[in-house]
Formats: C-alpha cells, sequence, structure tokens
C-alpha cells in the first residue's frame, strides 16, 4: 500500500488531479483551494468536508458523484471509510484575479 497522505496538494492553474491515499476513518487534507474537483475515482467508501483545515468542528458529507467547490484558503479534506484506499481528485485550478 502506498503511504498515507499528510498534506494537502497545491496545484497551479488548469487541470489536474491528486493521488491521495486515506487512513482509515481519518481526516486527510487533499488540496487548498482554489480548486472545483468534477470527480473522484473510486468515488464511494469516503466522506468530504471543506475547511480552513482538516481539525477541529468539520461538516461531513457523502459524496455524491458532482463536484465539490473548494474555494480559495480553504482545504479539501477527506476520510475513508473502514479500510485504507486510494483515490483520484481531478478537477480545474482557477487563475484568481
Amino acid at each position: 500500500m502506498p503511504p498515507v497522505t499528510t498534506q494537502a496538494a497545491t496545484l497551479p492553474p488548469g487541470f489536474g488531479t491528486v493521488v491521495a491515499t486515506l487512513a482509515p476513518n481519518t481526516p486527510t487534507p487533499i488540496v487548498t483551494g482554489p480548486m472545483l474537483i468534477s470527480a473522484i475515482n473510486p468515488g464511494g467508501s469516503l466522506t468530504l468536508a471543506v475547511g480552513a483545515s482538516c481539525t477541529g468542528e468539520l461538516v461531513w458529507f457523502d459524496y455524491s458523484g458532482g463536484g465539490v467547490a473548494v474555494g480559495a484558503g480553504q482545504v479539501l479534506c477527506a476520510r475513508s471509510e473502514g479500510r485504507q484506499r486510494t483515490h483520484g481528485f481531478s478537477g480545474e485550478v482557477r487563475s484568481t484575479p
């Protein structure tokens, strides 16, 4: 199994994918915004949250197959349900004025 992801990625403007390995039931930082996530593969067995960091009180939601917008200064957080899994988070970073 690949090592567990511990830091959020920051991508340049354009299309990109972050591949992250999630420890079971552990909040994991995926990417720092701004980024519009358009797909997560595989898209099951994980929950997501968006916040200033992946610590403290977060509102977690199930990924339904739709997009997730991560604003500037925010972090997309994910946690795997039950076991360690690797996911690809794909989308677009748009430059901010």
